[in-house]
């Protein structure tokens, strides 16, 4: 898959103009769950924690600059996101999104401690 990135020219006269580029990944977070088995001293030590989808996708965002900032993620770029995101949520379900129909989205998961949003993609 691929993720969007924004860059800023610094030079010439494109200077200060942010263009969209894809950073490429070939293989990434992949965990083959039909052999994986979580061992008992994570479970015991995750229980407080629990994980969403598409639940909080604005502070997602959010967070992600205030722990990078904007370096990358430029506001016209969060921006166009969040658009992407609530124009793909209205349009299919959760479950219908990777079957083809065209649909651009963009997806937040959220881990959360207790009630309180930890971290985020």
């Amino acid at each position: 898959g691929f993720f969007t990135m924004g860059i800023e020219l610094e030079d010439g006269a494109y200077d200060g103009t942010i263009v969209v580029a894809p950073k490429i990944h070939v293989k990434r977070c992949i965990i083959d769950l039909k052999d994986f088995k979580v061992p008992k001293s994570v479970r015991r030590y995750s229980r407080d924690y629990s994980i969403s989808f598409d639940t909080c996708f604005t502070k997602v965002c959010e967070g992600i600059v205030r722990q990078h900032g904007q370096s990358w993620f430029f506001p016209r770029l969060v921006e166009s996101f969040k658009r992407m995101h609530e124009r793909g949520n209205q349009k299919c379900g959760f479950a219908r999104r990777y079957n083809g129909n065209g649909v651009v989205a963009m997806h937040s998961i959220e881990l959360w401690k207790d009630d309180e949003l930890i971290a985020g993609e």
